[in-house]
């Protein structure tokens, strides 16, 4: 901490390239405005007074990789961006805010649960509270195509091909350091246990606002191969699609519990908001890694191609589609919740392709002492990057696909991750005294494999 005043302190993880950097740079660009654009209301909200990042000209952005060393260079490139934007600029706000600026570079793996562990005890211990958590980081473990049905798919659905392809062949079964589904645990449970490992400090009264959690999907993330049977994604032939659904169901169930508490004054604490981010369609390290650089032309021009002929969810490039998850960070919170007129209008002409669900700025927003109850009745949404064919860059609205049918899968699912973290978290403690001298070693193994099974 440089500094004892409230300010905004916020993660990213995954922040070394592509999107996370993207998000990081663009956070950073945005506050250097009086009034950020990314934080005004888009066509479905209705303005608000709460203007929250009008007086805010200092941040703490702790940038999260796997490798401390990328940590490090992605820092001096964010710093990089800043001074370039703050330059171009050339205002007494932006000079004065890129003063305020810290950035602290942390390490962690996901597909390491130890490594999650020190994180957050390594942030409980640095920081006072935690304003916004940007879970970002992911993986996909992408190992070629089906080409009859690519070629199928182009030719019946070239627009759905680019979108929500259906053609993607991946490793299966897979197995992280810890003995956990690798995809699920990258992708879906290692973010929840850091939720809850740092749920106080997103929870704490020290930040005068709720802590936002705001996890990051895929227009990708669809329900027809989902099986709560094998709810850590061992035998699925779509891992990566099923992991970013499950990322849908376990942030829309935490804010329902949310909400609810809220509702009911059940807890003290202030209620973390958990919020889902779709970056849409953008070229990506997974993106070169399916094309190879020899075709990054053909690759972009496909997208291209395809925004011509009316998709407005292929941003093509991070920077523009990281506008989801900063305006989720800076957008007042009454603007941030449909109500329940607006999502009745729109789940039945919702389709699972990607189309762009956003109402024309017809719907209303429920004001912010409603908006508990009426989100408990609001079918849920994600927050996706569009972009217009005439280059207007906006947050449009895509649907939580099946919401209601597998409701009761997501408390579950949440059911079975704090099963398992309670686990994991218990084996941490434990080797903690042992290596404090405090325990004797003969304590019974902890084996993340059959708990796998067990759960």
């Amino acid at each position: 901490m440089t500094s004892s005043r409230v300010h905004p302190i916020i993660i990213v993880t995954g922040a070394n390239s592509g999107l996370g950097l993207a998000v990081c740079e663009r956070l950073l660009h945005q506050l250097c405005f009086d009034q950020p654009p990314d934080a005004l209301p888009q066509p479905f909200h209705n303005p608000s007074n709460d203007d929250e990042w009008s007086n805010i000209d200092e941040i703490t952005l702790i940038i999260v990789c796997r490798s401390i060393k990328n940590a490090n260079n992605a820092k001096k490139e964010i710093f990089a961006s800043l001074d370039k934007h703050v330059q171009k600029l050339d205002t007494e706000r932006a000079r004065k805010f890129r003063e305020n600026v810290t950035i602290d570079a942390l390490q962690v793996d996901l597909a390491n649960l130890d490594t999650v562990f020190q994180f957050a005890e390594t942030v409980n211990s640095r920081y006072p509270y935690i304003s916004h958590f940007v879970a970002n980081a992911g993986f996909a473990p992408f190992i070629g195509f089906n080409y009859f049905i690519l070629f199928w798919q182009l030719i019946t659905d070239y627009i759905g091909a680019l979108t929500t392809p259906r053609y993607g062949l991946f490793t299966v079964g897979e197995r992280s350091f810890d003995g956990l589904g690798h995809v699920w645990q990258c992708n879906v449970f290692s973010h929840y246990v850091l939720f809850r490992l740092l749920e106080n400090k997103l929870a704490s009264p020290a930040y005068p606002r709720p802590g936002r959690f705001i996890w990051t999907s895929s227009l990708e993330a669809y329900p027809w191969f989902f099986n709560m049977d094998d709810y850590q994604i061992l035998k699925d032939q779509q891992p990566y699609c099923t992991s970013k659904y499950q990322v849908d169901l376990v942030a829309c169930e935490l804010e329902r519990r949310s909400l609810i508490a809220a509702r009911n004054g059940t807890s003290s604490q202030t209620q973390v908001r958990h919020y889902i981010s779709e970056p849409g369609v953008f070229y990506s390290k997974i993106s070169a890694g399916i094309s190879g650089p020899l075709l990054k032309v053909f690759h972009i021009g496909a997208y291209y191609l395809a925004r011509l002929l009316g998709s407005q969810h292929h941003p093509i490039t991070a920077y523009v589609a990281a506008i989801a998850a900063v305006h989720l960070c800076l957008a007042p919170l009454a603007y941030l919740v449909p109500s329940s007129s607006a999502t009745s209008s729109h789940s039945k002409s919702s389709t699972a392709n990607g189309n762009d669900v956003r109402s024309n700025g017809h719907s209303s927003m429920e004001r912010p002492n409603s908006e508990p109850k009426a989100a408990l009745h609001s079918a849920p949404f994600r927050y996706g990057a569009c972009l217009s064919l005439r280059q207007q860059n906006y947050v449009g609205l895509t649907p939580v696909i099946d919401w209601e049918e597998h409701q009761t899968d997501a408390a579950k699912l949440v059911a079975k991750m704090e099963n398992i973290y309670d686990k994991f978290l218990a084996d941490w403690d434990r080797r903690k005294r042992q290596a404090n001298g405090s325990q004797p070693l003969e304590v019974e193994t902890f084996d993340p494999a059959a708990l796998a099974k067990s759960t």
